[in-house]
């Protein structure tokens, strides 16, 4: 199971991948040794066949190889990665888009890696608003799941979101307002509901103590000497309301 580190940098970079790297295969020419090379691009020129990400394929031969993996350690783990696409795409396809696109393929498989099960893949393909790119909510479902949450109540917790218009900033901030939770001691069924209960909103569960704020130093006046009311602390940065809005 990914780190939510790693599974950061997927949310940030697995998005901008082929702009940062626009040509991973050509990339894999140059940089593979020629049989190895000739092996990985028989391997992703064979998963475009089949309308997965080509260009995922031979992105995820370098990182293995950047890692140390060689010979057929890297091709046995780049075979392992197009099965696990081609899973991601059956499950994609099976109750959403016809033709899915290679983020939104990429993503599914990295979501299904971390725990959520091919059923919840479809039903968020399924209920998805028309249009709205699957990349995001994929990872963000990955990533409750990640912290410990069940998948399907994962799954209703970003689907809510969804059908509320909450932008890809705003789902992104789920998993970090999950984390601000359960650090707190809610349960896994209280988190959902709070994060069910509003878009990307912060929610104090029915019954759910907060504890007060921690009191500022001597000397120093609350709020910095402006008046007005002083804001409650959230948890770690990032894990606010979008716009400062409180319960």
């Amino acid at each position: 199971m990914k780190t939510a580190s790693v599974l950061a940098i997927l949310v940030l970079a697995g998005a901008c991948r082929l702009a940062a790297q626009p040509d991973p295969v050509a990339r894999a020419r140059e940089v593979l040794p020629h049989e190895l090379a000739a092996e990985v691009l028989a391997l992703a020129d064979s998963a475009r066949q089949q309308g997965l990400p080509e260009a995922a394929v031979a992105a995820r031969a370098l990182e293995g190889w950047a890692k140390g993996h060689r010979g057929e350690a890297l091709t046995r783990a780049v075979r392992s990665f197009v099965e696990e696409l081609r899973a991601a795409r059956a499950a994609l396809v099976r109750e959403g888009p016809p033709e899915p696109g290679p983020h939104a393929i990429e993503a599914a498989g990295a979501a299904m890696a971390m725990g959520v099960d091919a059923q919840a893949v479809s039903a968020l393909a399924a209920s998805a608003p028309s249009g709205r790119a699957l990349a995001v909510p994929l990872w963000v479902t990955g990533a409750l799941v990640e912290r410990g949450l069940p998948a399907d109540g994962a799954l209703r917790a970003v689907t809510a979101s969804l059908a509320a218009g909450a932008a890809d900033a705003e789902l992104l901030g789920l998993p970090d307002q999950a984390s601000s939770l359960l650090a707190q001691g809610l349960e896994a069924s209280q988190v959902l509901a709070a994060l069910q209960s509003a878009r990307a909103g912060l929610l104090r569960p029915p019954g759910f103590l907060v504890r007060p704020p921690m009191a500022p130093p001597a000397g120093v006046p609350a709020n910095a000497g402006i008046g007005g009311h002083r804001p409650t602390p959230r948890g770690r940065p990032g894990a606010g309301p979008p716009g400062g809005r409180g319960p």
